[in-house]
């Protein structure tokens, strides 16, 4: 169903799988193996890491982020998975998502609203940046050149202005047009975030170092063991 093939390939995804899934297995649920090697594939990792590397590195950002906060690594799979489409266009990094998700939900908030505000918020700065670059008080080339560097930032940088305007989060909501979800609701996630950033930044941090470091799931599948 991956789409995995050869001797080499096969053996790196059984090992990995056999290490995520006594990790965190209970936590992730039995189609998640599944769901993690569809990401590597998506975010494009493998051609990078390779494809046990790369399944050890996201399973450990999602252990680490799941032990150093309230969220779950049920729903960072899940948010992953719906983000998966916009995130990459938009040159944001698999850790970077999967912290975005662990702050989300650490914050009360649901995955499908989430990810439904966040990916018309994404496509609509990189249509329209003049728009935002407006409301985040930078010109828009140097807008533009953030969105190409990496449009989470671009969005922090968009979300903390809002957050300073009296009635911001709710223009901000309107630039958006017909989400499919009460506008109610996605300003009241923006606002969540905008008031948590310092929240955000730390799991951001959190995440790349353990991704980068990829041992996390590896030290709790030796604890399991």
């Amino acid at each position: 169903k991956l789409g995995i093939t050869g001797k080499k390939d096969v053996e790196e995804f059984v090992r990995a799988a056999d290490k995520i899934n006594v990790a965190l297995g209970e936590d992730l649920g039995k189609d998640a193996i599944t769901q993690i090697g569809k990401l590597v594939g998506l975010f494009k990792l493998k051609e990078q890491f390779g494809l046990e590397q790369s399944m050890l590195k996201v399973a450990s950002a999602m252990n680490t982020l799941g032990a150093s906060s309230e969220a779950s690594e049920g729903y960072i799979v899940d948010f992953l998975k719906r983000m998966g489409g916009i995130a990459p266009m938009a040159n944001i990094s698999i850790d970077q998502v999967m912290a975005l998700g662990a702050t989300l939900d650490s914050l009360g908030q649901t995955s499908e609203v989430s990810s439904t505000a966040l990916s018309k918020m994404f496509t609509k700065m990189a249509s329209d940046a003049a728009t935002y670059a407006r409301i985040a008080g930078v010109s828009t080339e140097q807008f533009r050149k953030m969105m190409n560097d990496n449009a989470l930032s671009a969005f922090m940088l968009v979300l903390e202005a809002a957050g300073k305007t009296e009635g911001g989060l709710v223009q901000l909501t309107e630039t958006l047009g017909d989400l499919g979800i009460e506008g109610g609701r996605a300003t009241g996630l923006f606002g969540v975030l905008s008031k948590n950033l310092d929240v955000l930044s730390k799991q951001l941090d959190i995440s790349k170092k353990s991704f980068e470091e990829g041992s996390s799931v590896i030290d709790e599948y030796n604890v399991k063991n």
